[in-house]
């Protein structure tokens, strides 16, 4: 369910609170510790576009591959990329091959004329990456092919077996491996479940976002991230058929899900501005800890010190989350030194409930990023 709230120029579309209480993200968390991550490139997350499912499902398959070479060169601060099974990497031809079976896509061999289509499309796309020119001693920045060639071949040790060879410039492969591009810790159970490519694309950007506890984008940058293209033209099927769906998809089956906030202008059918805001299962002990400190703190001065019926601040406190509560907790602290000083109001108690609901609610669409403790 969502409700809406009245802005000043416009107002907001607030998906309700999905925050699971704390046994649940225990319970969830302790599930989600046992299940294999992904260590994925941002390098992929930022790439724009339009791929299809299966292209993007094989570049995930070469992250699975990578991952030795991805967790050696953050342990060693490196930036390399040497020969292991199923890679090689050609010096004199800048070039690294990698080889997947194709059985490893697990698709069903009804399919297979299909999945080949799309791995053989995978040169035409383009992607920006850095390049080392000679000729003026410096990095350029510009676009070039995610891989230079696609073949598939017959295993000569087994003949029923095709074999899928990806062969990628290596300053793309270096983009692939370095820890200067950066890395975001995905949930390969996850990956596994999603049934389409948006979904899949909208997990990718939640979880590089996780940390700040927000992803805020323009509606019409999200749409180019998603390669809709004309497809989707009304809000109203772009919000049933992807940011729904994905929603539901994450919520409370991941590591990281989220809450939606749409921001629209007097008179718009469009959003201006998109808030997921993120909730995670990734969170330490001692977060909850505090939380819980702070969360009691604010209840025993709302009932002790300000006399608020109990009813009423439990009420209030059942809105804080492990999200939102250092956000919430710095304002409580800020409205009780302003209410302290303040001669003109006359009803403490009601301002305060009135103000702390305003302050909850409000954090659900504001840019502010709220910081997280994760893994």
């Amino acid at each position: 369910m969502n409700h809406k709230i009245k802005t000043d120029i416009g107002y907001c579309v607030v998906s309700d609170d999905c925050a699971l209480d704390e046994e649940e993200l225990k319970t969830l968390a302790a599930d989600i510790k046992k299940q294999p991550k992904l260590t994925q490139p941002n390098f992929f997350i930022d790439m724009r576009y339009d791929y299809k499912f299966i292209q993007l499902q094989a570049l995930l398959k070469i992250t699975e591959l990578l991952q030795p070479v991805i967790q050696g060169n953050i342990k060693n601060k490196t930036s390399g990329i040497a020969n292991m099974d199923c890679v090689s990497v050609y010096q004199e031809r800048n070039e690294v091959e990698i080889v997947l079976p194709l059985a490893s896509f697990g698709v069903l061999r009804h399919y297979y004329e299909e999945l080949r289509a799309a791995l053989i499309a995978m040169p035409t796309i383009q992607v920006d990456y850095p390049k080392w020119s000679h000729q003026f001693r410096k990095t350029l920045h510009g676009k070039g092919p995610l891989c230079t060639y696609v073949a598939i071949s017959r295993d000569e040790k087994n003949k029923r077996r095709e074999l899928v060879h990806f062969f990628f410039p290596i300053e793309v492969a270096a983009c692939m491996v370095t820890p200067q591009f950066g890395f975001t810790r995905l949930l390969q159970r996850s990956l596994e479940k999603f049934k389409n490519i948006y979904t899949t694309k909208i997990y990718l950007q939640i979880c590089r976002s996780a940390d700040a506890g927000k992803w805020v984008v323009s509606y019409s940058t999200l749409r180019k991230i998603l390669c809709v293209g004309n497809k989707f033209r009304r809000y109203y099927d772009f919000r049933n058929r992807i940011l729904k769906e994905a929603e539901n998809a994450l919520r409370g089956n991941s590591n990281h899900w989220f809450g939606l906030a749409e921001c629209f202008k007097k008179g718009e059918q469009d959003p201006y501005l998109l808030i997921f805001n993120i909730y995670s299962a990734n969170n330490r002990q001692n977060s909850y800890d505090e939380y819980n400190r702070l969360r009691d703190k604010m209840l025993s001065t709302m009932v002790d010190s300000m006399h608020i019926t109990r009813a009423t601040a439990l009420a209030l406190t059942r809105k804080v989350n492990i999200r939102n509560y250092n956000y919430v907790w710095r304002k409580h602290n800020l409205l009780i030194a302003n209410i302290a000083g303040n001669d003109e109001v006359l009803d403490k108690k009601a301002y305060y409930v009135s103000t702390m609901e305003r302050i909850i609610e409000t954090e659900k669409y504001s840019k502010l990023a709220v910081q997280q403790d994760l893994f």
